[in-house]
C-alpha cells in the first residue's frame, strides 16, 4: 500500500498534524493519533501487507484527505460519536464538523461516487434503536458500521464503576461537546468539572491536547478512585441510552445481529412491495 504524504502537509519539529487512524493486524487492533504519533512510523506500517489502515473523517473534505493518503478504510464519525472527535483539518468552529452519521455518509457517498471502491464505516449513534440503524447503514452501501459506547457498560469492560453507574444513569444529564478535560474536542455526559471550567475560561483559554490532558490527568484518576463522578471525564455517544448493567459482550453483539437481521428483512419486504 503505498501513501500520498501530501495528507499531513509541511509541520514544524513541535507540531504534527492529528490524524487519526487505526491499525489492525490480524486479530489485534491498534489506536493511534498521528497528533502524537511519528509520519514516518504510520508511513512505514503502511507500506506492509498485513495491515489494514482505518483513517477517521468528521467532514466530507476530511474523507477526501484520508482516499488521497490510501488508506484501506474510512471511518465516518458522526455527530452521534461518543469521546474524542477525529477531526484534523482545521476549522473556524468545531462546530462545523458536526454532522449526523446518517448525512455524513450520504455526502461522502456523492463526493465519491458510485465507483469508490474503499470501504466507508460508520460510527456513531449505531445502535440508538436496536438494530434498525446497522441495517439501514450497511443497507446504503456501508462496509461495517462501529459500535462504542453499548459495550462501555459489558462486564468485560475495564471501565470504572463510577463511570459505568453515569452512563446507566445517563437519562438525568445532559450530553454537551466539550474540550475542558484533555483539549480535544468531545462528547460526553455534562457534570461539574465542565460547569466550573466553563464559568472561569473561555474555550480559547483553555490548553490544546495533549497539555490539557496532563493538567487533568490527576484529577481524573483520583475521580475514578474516590467514585467522584463530577470530577470525570464522562465519554457517550447517543447509544447510552442502550447500555445495560451485567450483560456480556457476547449477548449485546448476538442481540445487535438478531435485531439487525430483522430490520434487514423488514427492508426486504418493503423494497419487493415497490417493485
Amino acid at each position: 500500500m503505498k501513501h500520498n504524504a501530501k495528507l499531513f502537509g509541511e509541520h514544524s519539529k513541535t507540531h504534527v498534524p492529528p490524524f487519526h487512524f487505526h491499525v489492525m493486524r490480524k486479530s489485534v487492533t491498534f489506536s493511534v493519533s498521528l497528533s502524537v504519533f511519528p509520519r514516518s512510523v504510520f508511513l512505514s506500517v503502511s507500506e506492509q501487507k498485513d495491515f489494514f489502515l482505518l483513517g477517521t473523517a468528521t467532514t466530507v473534505e476530511e474523507a477526501i484527505r484520508n482516499k488521497e493518503a490510501g488508506v484501506d478504510a474510512i471511518v465516518l464519525q458522526g455527530l452521534e460519536a461518543g469521546a474524542h472527535r477525529g477531526t484534523f483539518l482545521p476549522y473556524k468552529s468545531l462546530e462545523d464538523t458536526l454532522i449526523p452519521t446518517a448525512t455524513l455518509v450520504q455526502q461522502v457517498q456523492r463526493a465519491f461516487g458510485s465507483e469508490c471502491a474503499i470501504p466507508l464505516i460508520a460510527a456513531g449513534g449505531i445502535v440508538s434503536t436496536a438494530g434498525k440503524e446497522v441495517a439501514q447503514f450497511l443497507h446504503s452501501g456501508c462496509a461495517a458500521v462501529q459500535i462504542g459506547t453499548a459495550f462501555l457498560t459489558c462486564r468485560e469492560s475495564g471501565s470504572a464503576k463510577v463511570y459505568r453507574d453515569a452512563l446507566l444513569a445517563s437519562s438525568t444529564r445532559k450530553k454537551t461537546y466539550t474540550t475542558v478535560f484533555t483539549g480535544r474536542f468531545a462528547r460526553a455526559l455534562h457534570n461539574e468539572f465542565i460547569s466550573i471550567i466553563n464559568e472561569h475560561f473561555t474555550p480559547n483559554q483553555i490548553p490544546p491536547f495533549p497539555f490539557q490532558h496532563m493538567l487533568t490527568t490527576d484529577i481524573r484518576s483520583a475521580a475514578a478512585k474516590q467514585g467522584k463522578v463530577e470530577y470525570l471525564h464522562l465519554w457517550a455517544g447517543e447509544s447510552v441510552r442502550m447500555c445495560q448493567d451485567g450483560q456480556s459482550a457476547s449477548e449485546l453483539i448476538k442481540k445487535i445481529v438478531e435485531e439487525t437481521d430483522n430490520e434487514f428483512e423488514l427492508l426486504i419486504k418493503r423494497q419487493n412491495l415497490h417493485l
